[in-house]
């Protein structure tokens, strides 16, 4: 039972490696319905050859019942794997929902950071955006903006233009989801895949 156990844990690690290789990779994957991987790759991706030989016994057996089924083979020297469309959508679908959660941190990180100025400077008198930036992590052209709203609002200055910006400094903003001004996460995704696999033949 134990050795059992062990082994259904190393598969699901191996199948969870596999899928964020070729979700590393997925330019490469889209161009085409093959793609090749170096033993390099392999490697630092923690795929050993027991664990490449698990994966090739599950996804070529007929039938696996899984929307990510490639069919792949090992020379020793270089995976192969061939995604029909469904395995290509499946690795998007994947990438979509971890874009999301990035950005739904990242915007609760921003939150917090600009609550905490909000608090230093109503509550302590720091008024200096680099302080500021420097003592929340925060970008500090950010909190300059930040700052400006604040002044605005003590002075009875703030205008239609900005009423939303108020709301970020309302006493309910953390219940407020919304991202404001740039982004000071260094964690997005450089690129974005927002198309299905009908859509990029359009493309192209």
């Amino acid at each position: 039972m134990a050795a059992l156990h062990n082994e259904a844990f190393k598969f699901g690690i191996s199948y969870m490696n596999f899928r964020h290789l070729l979700m590393k990779n997925i330019g490469r994957t889209m161009e085409s319905n093959i793609i090749e991987l170096s033993i390099d790759e392999l490697i630092n991706a923690d795929l050993d050859r027991d664990s490449i030989n698990m994966l090739i016994s599950h996804f070529n057996q007929k039938g696996n019942g899984n929307g990510f089924s490639p069919n792949i083979s090992f020379d020793g020297e270089t995976l192969k794997a061939e995604l029909n469309n469904e395995s290509k959508n499946d690795l998007l679908d994947s990438i979509r929902a971890m874009e999301r959660e990035i950005n739904i941190k990242a915007s609760e990180r921003k939150l917090t950071q600009r609550n905490i100025v909000v608090n230093l400077y109503r509550n302590h008198d720091i008024k200096d955006a680099d302080v500021l930036a420097s003592m929340t992590l925060s970008d500090v052209e950010d909190v300059k903006w930040l700052l400006k709203m604040l002044a605005q609002e003590e002075h009875g200055t703030l205008n239609e233009s900005t009423i939303t910006s108020k709301q970020l400094i309302s006493s309910d903003t953390e219940k407020n989801a919304n991202t404001f001004g740039r982004s000071i996460s260094n964690d997005k995704p450089k690129k974005q895949f927002h198309y299905t696999i009908e859509e990029r033949k359009d493309i192209n």
